[in-house]
């Protein structure tokens, strides 16, 4: 194994030096040599082992092994009476918790069973070897379906069954036919089988059409023109994986016809495609090959049995999944000895470009192993360990952008249930996730663009990666979530994880709501492969997301505020506000692909004496108060450019927000500051005041500080520009001294629209007109200030109706007086009839 380590090793650090050129004949030849010191012979070809033999001359050579539910065991019943019948042999029953999985002991298996009642169909349903769950076959359908030596052990293993008890009945009674006409005397061997009749009757899945004879051709015509264009390698390869799980999911002959034309054509196009032969096997990744390996190899493991291969094709075809995954291996320099080193022994979180990986040498690596114990393998499979070891126990991976964040989520589940290792997922970690997730939809169920993430009306992988979870749980607030998402249509391979429970809305997630940052993100944050940054700030002061949303309804309004700025494809948007949404529409968005920088964000930008800093890592929370008809939320960054920057937004539900933006210079200098927006809308700037519109929607965004303001088109999306607002100011700033941006935002629709307006009155004081009358908030020691009050209140809000304190030990009004020993946040009536306190909220941490 070093000898093969070292190899690469050197291939790896010879190709890093030639990429531009191409390989050297050397360098070819030495890669090739290494291919065919571990590439598979023509006599090493495995037999397919399709036979699976239940009975031999009067001896039991199978166990039935039975959901322990009354239906499942009556059917399991009628099999062991039609094999009885068939062959004079009684083969043994047991439950799936009796089985013992890792025998070796030369019984097949006969399951009934789905993912929810049969532990060892769910561990095949983990590793794609079935699709049995409670949505996959309707009331009446059932599969017929057999599985060979899918873990090694010797033992084939027949699924027979349905959804439900209907189907598993008449699956159990089709199996007893297909018995009685295949049991020879005393003997009954089964070869091959994929029978699989699905009813319409509370399927989860559309029934799809049988693939036409020209529909078969125009697939292979338009998949082989991609996978053979410059740049389209990954597209080509996409359109395999749809049509081998098609096949897999319906077993229409035609789309194995399809499937195979296509796994050929892959070979065809490894043997003469220029950029491959000539770059040789740790080339720049242009088909981002990591990325789909994985899939390819558990297709093949899936289909090699079927009867679509010859004995050659199948030669070739193993190999090309073997070159596949070494290609892995040599690109991530695997197998040089201290990177092999470090991924045995990792424990760190992780990012997609290393998962995606790490499925593929996973996959096909215990593939190689199982059946032809390559020794190779072994660190393969080791390497996948420990880039999943890791990541097991946090929520949130080495990513901060919408796109790409659920990637490792989604890879770690598949890896850990695959595995049967249930950590990510008992420790709570998976929950975690699952509330963040629904925390990042919108009330339209779009995700909020955060990082690389160009999407304004999708949720990337959030559907999949909530329903996983939600089956998990059976939870039917995550699966609330998982509807909600939009996109929820790509499950890896097609494998739904249904669950059979009614989904419930997710009040959790209204209101004021956030999420610390995971541990491990934050340690990890300073020594990032991506603008590595030490935190400074204590862990315990951060947060990850937190969102203001006022109910669950699509019109509900909806504004999320981001409090970690690094990791994998992240952008410096710490303490941005990401989205808000209102009527159902997006109208503040981020959504740039490689733009990184605040300036294209709802942030801050911070420049020093004509200089500027990176953003810090993270975002501190002061304090998150929901109450009756309130909501007040403090976060920080500090040492932002010799200086701290403290956004504070006061949420009037359903009305308005108001956003205090305040600078204190922690060194001294000429500051520039320049408070941005991005709108997405037709939008006009006047006296400061923008006004978009976005139908149904009108937003305003109203300036009280007295900026200067200018507005500017970055894109246009929909025919609807998204604009950059910038406020700005220059000022010379002592050490202590600080600048407050303030602007009202607000959004109705377009034929309710109220005018609400603002005016800065002093030095922490704001007026909010609205029509139902005014408002005054006070920021700050200006709380202190006010005639008729005792408050050391950090925000003071007083309306006709009501009187808001955040973040106060007391608070003396009229009759009514308020003191704690911590600060808390209140909400109450005056006494103008009963009057009395209406609601607290304590202090964060």
């Amino acid at each position: 194994m070093m000898v093969l380590a070292i190899t690469i090793a050197g291939i790896v650090m010879a190709m890093s030096a030639q990429q531009a050129s191409g390989a050297t004949a050397e360098k070819l030849a030495a890669e090739q040599a290494l291919f065919d010191s571990i590439k598979i012979a023509p006599e090493q070809l495995r037999a397919p082992g399709v036979e699976t033999e239940l009975v031999a001359d009067g001896e039991a050579r199978a166990v039935i092994c039975h959901a322990d539910i009354a239906e499942w065991r009556d059917a399991a019943a009628v099999i062991q009476e039609g094999i009885r019948e068939a062959t004079g042999t009684s083969l043994g029953l047991v439950t799936d918790a009796e089985l013992d999985m890792g025998a070796s002991d030369g019984q097949n298996v006969i399951l009934l069973g789905h993912l929810d009642n049969n532990r060892v169909v769910a561990r095949l349903y983990h590793n794609f070897f079935v699709c049995l769950d409670t949505g996959y076959t309707g009331r009446d359908g059932y599969v017929i379906r057999s599985v060979h030596n899918p873990f090694g052990t010797g033992r084939n293993y027949i699924l027979v069954g349905g959804s439900f008890a209907e189907g598993t009945k008449l699956g159990a009674e089709a199996f007893v036919q297909l018995v009685a006409e295949q049991a020879k005397g005393k003997s009954l061997t089964l070869g091959r089988l994929m029978e699989l009749h699905f009813d319409e009757a509370e399927r989860a899945e559309r029934i799809e059409a049988p693939v036409t004879e020209q529909q078969r051709d125009a697939a292979v015509a338009a998949a082989r023109k991609a996978m053979f264009s410059p740049g389209q390698g990954r597209t080509g390869t996409t359109r395999l994986v749809t049509w081998g799980t098609r096949y897999q999911r319906t077993g229409d002959p035609l789309a194995g016809e399809v499937y195979r034309d296509l796994m050929l054509a892959l070979a065809e196009y490894y043997e003469t495609d220029e950029y491959i032969t000539g770059e040789g096997l740790a080339r720049y990744d242009r088909d981002f090959r990591d990325a789909w390996t994985y899939t390819v190899g558990i297709l093949w493991d899936l289909h090699e049995e079927s009867d679509l291969f010859s004995d050659e094709e199948r030669l070739k075809l193993t190999n090309l999944v073997l070159k596949l995954a070494l290609e892995c291996v040599a690109y991530q320099r695997y197998n040089r000895p201290d990177i092999l080193a470090r991924w045995k022994a990792n424990e760190d979180i992780v990012h997609n470009h290393n998962t995606f990986p790490a499925l593929g040498v996973y996959f096909v690596g215990n593939y190689f192993k199982r059946h032809y114990a390559l020794a190779a393998a072994d660190d393969w499979v080791a390497v996948a360990h420990g880039i999943f070891r890791g990541q097991r126990h946090s929520s949130k991976p080495l990513e901060d952008a919408g796109s790409y964040q659920w990637l490792p989520v989604e890879h770690t589940m598949t890896y850990s249930l695959a595995e049967g290792d249930d950590t990510y997922f008992e420790e709570g970690h998976a929950r975690e996730t699952a509330l963040v997730a629904m925390m990042l939809l919108d009330n339209s169920g779009y995700q909020a663009a955060f990082g690389d993430c160009t999407g304004y009306r999708q949720a990337s992988y959030v559907g999949n990666t909530l329903q996983k979870i939600a089956w998990y749980y059976k939870d039917p607030q995550i699966l609330w979530g998982a509807q909600l998402a939009t996109g929820t249509s790509r499950h890896m391979l097609g494998q739904p994880y249904h669950v059979d429970i009614e989904p419930e809305p997710a009040a959790q997630i209204a209101g004021v709501t956030h999420v610390q940052l995971p541990r491990m993100c934050y340690d990890y944050a300073g020594r990032s492969p991506q603008y590595a940054t030490k935190p400074n700030l204590p862990w315990e002061e951060t947060f990850d997301k937190l969102t203001l949303r006022a109910g669950v309804e699509p019109d509900d309004e909806y504004m999320l505020l981001d409090g970690f700025g690094r990791g994998t494809h992240m952008h410096f948007d710490a303490n941005a506000i990401i989205r808000f949404s209102k009527g159902g529409e997006p109208l503040l968005v981020a959504g740039e692909y490689i733009k990184n920088a605040p300036t294209y964000h709802s942030s801050m930008v911070i420049m020093r004496d004509g200089q500027a800093e990176l953003t810090p890592a993270v975002t501190g929370l002061g304090r998150a108060d929901e109450l009756a008809t309130t909501g007040y939320t403090r976060t920080w960054i500090s040492d932002y450019n010799g200086a701290e920057w403290t956004r504070r937004i006061i949420w009037r539900r359903g009305e308005y927000f108001l956003v205090v933006d305040e600078v204190v210079a922690e060194e001294g200098g000429d500051f520039t500051l320049r408070c941005c927006w991005r709108p997405w809308g037709d939008a006009v700037l006047e006296d400061g005041t923008l006004t978009v519109q976005h139908k149904p929607m009108t937003m305003v965004i109203e300036n009280a500080d007295g900026a200067s303001c200018r507005v500017e088109t970055m894109r246009v999306n929909e025919r609807m520009a998204i604009s950059r607002l910038s406020q700005q100011v220059s000022v010379r700033l002592e050490p202590g001294e600080s600048y407050r941006f303030i602007n009202l935002l607000h959004a109705e629709r377009q034929e309710e629209f109220r005018a609400l307006s603002v005016k800065r009155i002093g030095d922490g004081l704001v007026v909010v007109e609205r029509p139902e009358g005014t408002e005054l908030v006070a920021i700050g020691p200006a709380a202190a200030r006010l005639r008729g009050l005792d408050t050391d209140a950090e925000m003071l809000l007083l309306s006709a109706d009501s009187i808001v304190a955040a973040g106060c030990t007391r608070l003396a009004a009229a009759d009514w007086q308020l003191a704690t020993s911590q600060p808390v946040s209140v909400e109450f009536s005056p006494p103008a009839g009963s009057g009395g306190q209406r609601a607290v909220s304590g202090e964060i941490g």
